[in-house]
């Protein structure tokens, strides 16, 4: 039985008098990043730390109809104040509705660009370290979250980015500022910035981004300031520990262009060295 004629039986569509709508999907993964882009600094990977439920609502033919996502923050080891956004490959004109409880922003960029919270310190409560120190201020997670619906659907076959897509902290370092006065964007390994991202840095301090190439965010051995970790409970760094003394696959992973050893983020025998991770 089909009760809204979209090809797919009432037994298996989450949505059985809906014909825009059939499956509920969640792809779920981890964000960490370093905020003193172009330098390494200290290359802890905890100034901003992510965690994502990216629920999607697909139709007949897993073409994207609706964006429920869930951003949950585990830890901020900053002294700047790192904000969060994501950037979508969709067109805003194609943004039929779109709500927060939360106070995320939809940008009115070219590009559908989501603004979650612009100071974790803030959101938290605190300020300085948060959850990244042993002995030191902790809190639990805070959540936000947004829905968002297509007036034509996303072909994710067809879309520029795969999912989480492109999603990016904004820093108040150094004092630099984008184009329209937010503060200065980080991305992951090469993904460009908006439209409205500062591009005065390229080439500067450690970076060797190289935009022309498509070419972004990584030192000139592939070592980035963004990761995209695709599972949630991992472990970060401890405050001022380099990633590479917590994960002793990282600098190989990395400088290989991910090539070698793919599973240097795992918990298993030998990836790892504990005392360097915040537990």
């Amino acid at each position: 039985q089909d009760d809204d004629g979209d090809g797919v039986p009432d037994d298996y569509d989450d949505y059985p008098i809906d014909p825009e709508r059939a499956f509920d999907v969640h792809y779920y993964g981890t964000l960490a990043y370093e905020d003193l882009w172009p330098a390494k600094g200290d290359y802890d990977f905890n100034d901003l730390i992510i965690e994502y439920d990216f629920w999607t609502v697909q139709n007949a033919d897993s073409h994207i109809k609706d964006f429920k996502p869930t951003f949950s923050c585990k830890a901020t080891g900053a002294g700047f104040n790192n904000g969060f956004a994501i950037e979508f490959p969709i067109n805003t004109a194609n943004i039929a509705n779109f709500t927060s409880a939360d106070g995320s922003i939809l940008e009115t960029n070219l590009l559908a660009t989501v603004m979650l919270f612009d100071n974790a310190h803030t959101e938290f409560g605190l300020s300085g370290f948060v959850n990244t120190e042993v002995g030191g201020t902790t809190a639990s997670p805070f959540d936000v979250s947004f829905e968002m619906t297509l007036t034509n659907p996303l072909n994710p076959n067809t879309a520029t980015w795969t999912l989480p897509y492109n999603p990016f902290i904004f820093t108040n370092n150094y004092g630099y500022l984008d184009n329209n006065g937010r503060p200065l964007e980080i991305h992951l390994l090469d993904m460009p910035p908006t439209e409205i991202g500062i591009t005065t840095l390229w080439g500067t301090e450690d970076d060797a981004s190289i935009p022309g190439s498509g070419i972004y965010y990584k030192t000139s051995n592939n070592l980035p300031w963004g990761l995209h970790i695709p599972t949630t409970g991992w472990l970060w760094p401890v405050e001022k520990a380099p990633i590479l003394k917590g994960y002793l696959f990282f600098k190989t992973w990395a400088e290989s262009g991910g090539t070698i050893h793919q599973d240097w983020y795992l918990d298993v025998p030998g990836n790892l060295d504990p005392t360097y991770l915040y537990q």
